[in-house]
């Protein structure tokens, strides 16, 4: 593994200075291409020795168990059932994202750098799902959000677009610090969390999925691809790191249930209105992130491994895709069908969220979950409808990308046994919330329903409540006080103030 990310790190430094020296952009790509490739063999290679997958049977008695259950003492790294699936993820989407560039016709004369940057990030996101200890997870967390940061403002040339990023970081530089209270609030290392740590980590957690949404992004910034690589990055890192929590019902209060339900439901709002690609690989990102936040809090390990690898795929699966023609409409079902969560897929085992008792928060994954669908079709339905005018060759290298993105997405259920999960019935859950997404955006496609004047009618109706609560208060407390003003004006108004005045002696007296 750590031969994969020392090749990411020296094709970046070797396609940076050739970029310096202005060598040809077809030949810089080449250089990346290779670099991504070959990263990703020594991966899956690395994960097929640990595993004994040569033979591909599964070893028996593999036990899938949290870090803090099975590391020792001070160890940093750790290359386990609940790293693999993240690790392939991170060193899979460097290389997609370089097949997908194939497809764009306008190249930027700085393009070399951003590709260079990709693989850099590529190389940190290896050791940051290696992560086993909350320290080392922190450390790469600072890592992806300086790279992330300088990315964005050196696209960026608006002073207020600028002034957003830095609030971003701000923002991320926040959840370093309750990471780290979490940390010590579990004692030594490989101590499993208490309920203020849990509490800390799973707020640093949310913040860094929220914080991410609302980066600066702008339509001509967002058309390298290289830039969502970042997001998707910064996503798994945080993603990677959930595992840390306690098992349910371990010191985990219920208020964090509460929250990691209300951040799905507001990402895959954002996802839905998102107008640029970066914006909805980030806002996507947060909507599947926080369900998996929820799966580790309410469904175990298996269910938020499971929304995990959902989060890294299908955001940014979706984004990269080029167009909605006739050809790629398959890879949009590859994308959609998970979120149904039935047993054929690896979404499978995301269904434990729901088999638990009751709760309130159960209501709010699932308006989360039918709210993704709708986003997902709304982001498909904004991609451009012609066919691109890059060549052939382009055009294959990017269905490849495309093609080897499914594969992982959907292969993934049978390499690792965690999302064969028995689900019971809990896919009813995601069935019927697809089909609420279609119902949904058939009935505002055809125009019987129109999402601009619910979404103004909304805002006026809230608005209104709001004003006649307002002015309700404001009144009440005028005829209080004028209540109080008549009767201390009135012929008992001496007798009522020395009576005040003697409450007032006693309680100060006592």
């Amino acid at each position: 593994m750590w031969f994969s990310a020392g090749v990411l790190w020296v094709g970046a430094l070797a396609v940076g200075v050739g970029a310096a020296r202005g060598l040809q952009r077809a030949r810089l790509w080449w250089m990346a291409l290779l670099s991504a490739a070959l990263a990703w063999l020594l991966g899956v290679l690395a994960v097929a020795a640990a595993e004994a997958w040569l033979p591909l049977p599964w070893k028996a008695g593999q036990a899938w168990a949290w870090p803090h259950d099975t590391v020792a003492g001070m160890r940093v790294w750790r290359l386990g059932g609940m790293q693999q699936p993240f690790l392939v993820l991170a060193l899979t989407a460097v290389w997609v994202v370089l097949l997908a560039d194939a497809v764009r016709p306008a190249r930027a004369e700085s393009e070399g750098y951003g590709w260079a940057g990709v693989l850099a990030a590529g190389g940190l996101a290896v050791p940051a799902t290696l992560a086993a200890t909350p320290v080392a997870w922190v450390m790469f967390w600072v890592l992806l959000d300086a790279a992330a940061f300088a990315a964005d403002v050196g696209r960026l040339s608006r002073r207020s677009h600028r002034e957003r990023a830095v609030w971003v970081l701000f923002l991320r530089s926040v959840t370093w610090f309750l990471a780290l209270g979490g940390a010590l609030a579990a004692g030594q290392a490989g101590r499993a969390l208490s309920a203020a740590g849990a509490l800390l980590w799973g707020s640093a957690l949310a913040l860094r999925l929220t914080a991410a949404a609302f980066q600066p992004a702008i339509m001509a910034s967002d058309r390298p691809p290289w830039r969502l690589a970042l997001a998707a990055m910064n996503t798994l890192a945080t993603l990677a790191a959930v595992q840390w929590l306690p098992r349910p019902g371990a010191a985990l209060p219920e208020a964090l249930a509460w929250v990691a339900a209300l951040v799905a439901l507001w990402g895959a709002w954002r996802w839905g209105a998102a107008g640029t690609p970066l914006r909805a690989v980030s806002a996507g990102g947060m909507a599947l992130g926080g369900l998996s936040l929820l799966g580790a809090v309410s469904g175990g390990a298996q269910a938020s491994l499971a929304w995990g690898w959902l989060a890294g795929t299908l955001p940014l699966g979706l984004a990269l895709t080029p167009h909605r023609g006739r050809t790629l409409w398959p890879f949009f079902v590859a994308w959609s069908a998970p979120l149904a969560l039935l047993p054929p897929t690896g979404g499978q085992a995301a269904a434990a969220v729901w088999l638990r008792p009751a709760h309130g928060w159960m209501l709010l994954a699932w308006l989360a979950l039918a709210a993704g669908g709708v986003a997902m079709g709304r982001q498909g339905m904004r991609l451009p409808a012609g066919r691109t005018d890059a060549a052939r060759e382009g055009r294959a290298f990017c269905l490849f990308g495309l093609a080897l993105w499914a594969g992982v997405l959907w292969l993934g259920w049978l390499l690792w046994p965690p999302f064969r999960a028995a689900a019971g019935r809990g896919w009813l859950w995601g069935v019927t919330a697809l089909a609420g997404a279609a119902v949904w955006l058939s009935v505002t496609k055809r125009g019987y329903f129109q999402a601009a004047r619910a979404e103004a009618w909304a805002v006026r109706t809230a608005a209104l409540a709001f004003g006649a609560l307002f002015w309700g208060l404001y009144r009440l407390m005028g005829r209080t006080l004028r209540f109080f003003s008549l009767l201390l004006e009135g012929e008992g108004g001496v007798l009522w103030a020395l009576v005040l005045l003697a409450m007032l002696a006693v309680l100060l007296h006592h």
